[in-house]
């Protein structure tokens, strides 16, 4: 009777611990004002309830408890139930990252500009093209680090398929909130491999240089760069001379913004500034980007480089407008269209962020015609114009994005 009670209480245990994955909404209990909407409600917990299945499927493999007497069929019991410890150790790191990002949501005003942050992330999803529409809308928490950064739809999570993008942004996003951007460029890198261009979009990069004689390392870089140029290009797209705002978060050190790393994805700091202002200039000509370009090529001459760098330095940026332009007009092949028809360009010009921010009667009105992503990038117009500063902006943003909050469930299918 030693084996059977001992063996008894662990089976308990383990059944216990694998029935817990299904109560998370139970337990982080939160308010409507904050809680995830049904949709993302839906690709957490089928994930989880997936994985209960599948451990009480195994668990309950154990030869039946009446046979406790004999002692193989406790040790194939305990066998089991020890390998069934083992994959529930992977499936809590599953359910310990949804708790963790999620309980972020029972603060109040965290809550609410996070599921703000949340339809911005799907506004910058679901653009014109059907197969943008069927792509899962992320779920943005707060993390330590610099940057932002994204754990993508399908990628691997403890030997399951991770089922909804993560994006993770720093705390000093909510309190410089004027730098947002980082969500558009985030869901970039989730929608590349989603819509087939993780292997499409370096070839586009790689003929348009090699049509235009590039040096062979240029080329190159140009490649292994495809999946940041990609998500800074979809963050242009979405938001327009906002992302040039990308400056403020790469103006570092000298050695850091020359520094090429053979093996890195990240563009060199120095060329990926001087690509967000040839964008702009690519759609709408002259503008404010090319003061901004003057200061940064003033605050980075190429002889503070090293000596190594600035001969590849200056042949990278002699193809900026190169790429740019390029990839501007190429036709993505497997959707048929360009870049540029995905969005809607015309509430992006200058001409109407300045039209909606310099007439303080049609400002609300005007904001209300717009998306969300468009709507930011008149506050981000409104801050690179001087017409507010960065308190005021920040106060701003974060009104914002508790508006958003309120209705993303009513005006978004997320």
């Amino acid at each position: 009777m030693y084996y059977y009670d001992e063996i008894l209480k662990r089976y308990t245990s383990t059944h216990r611990k694998i029935n817990s994955l299904t109560f998370i909404r139970q337990i982080v209990s939160l308010s409507n004002g904050v809680d995830l909407t049904p949709r993302q409600w839906i690709s957490i917990e089928t994930l989880l309830f997936t994985i209960k299945k599948d451990l009480l499927f195994y668990l309950r493999s154990a030869p039946v408890l009446k046979n406790l007497n004999d002692p193989s069929s406790v040790k194939k019991i305990n066998n089991i139930i020890a390998k069934t410890e083992v994959k529930l150790d992977r499936a809590l790191k599953i359910f310990d990252t949804y708790l963790d990002l999620i309980t972020q949501r029972q603060s109040s005003f965290l809550g609410q500009m996070l599921g703000g942050c949340d339809v911005l992330a799907a506004t910058a999803i679901k653009q014109k093209h059907s197969a943008l529409q069927i792509i899962e809308s992320p779920v943005v928490y707060l993390d330590r680090g610099y940057g932002a950064s994204i754990f993508k739809q399908d990628m691997d999570f403890y030997g399951y398929k991770n089922p909804v993008s993560l994006i993770q942004i720093p705390y000093s996003m909510l309190v410089c909130s004027y730098m947002l951007t980082s969500v558009a460029h985030e869901v970039g890198h989730a929608v590349q491999p989603q819509i087939g261009l993780d292997t499409i979009f370096p070839k586009m990069i790689f003929d348009i240089l090699k049509d235009a004689q590039a040096p062979s390392h240029v080329k190159d870089l140009f490649v292994l760069w495809n999946r940041e140029l990609f998500a800074d290009l979809w963050a242009f797209f979405c938001c327009g001379k906002a992302q040039s705002g990308i400056r403020d978060l790469l103006a570092l050190s000298n050695d850091t913004v020359f520094d090429i790393r053979l093996r890195d994805p990240h563009p060199t700091n120095y060329i990926r500034v001087l690509l967000s202002f040839e964008w702009c200039r690519q759609l709408w000509g002259h503008g404010k980007w090319d003061e901004w370009e003057a200061e940064w090529t003033r605050l980075y001459p190429l002889n503070l480089s090293k000596l190594k760098y600035i001969k590849t330095l200056e042949e990278l940026r002699q193809y900026v407008p190169v790429f740019s332009r390029g990839i501007m007009k190429a036709v993505i092949p497997n959707l048929n269209v360009r870049f540029v028809d995905l969005f809607d360009m015309d509430n992006l010009s200058p001409s109407n962020l300045r039209r909606i921010s310099e007439d303080p009667e049609k400002f609300k009105y005007g904001l209300k015609n717009l998306n969300p992503c468009h709507q930011f990038a008149v506050f981000r117009h409104m801050y690179d114009e001087n017409m507010i500063n960065g308190r005021h902006c920040n106060r701003l943003v974060q009104k914002w994005l508790r508006k958003l909050n309120e209705f993303k469930t009513t005006i978004f299918d997320i």
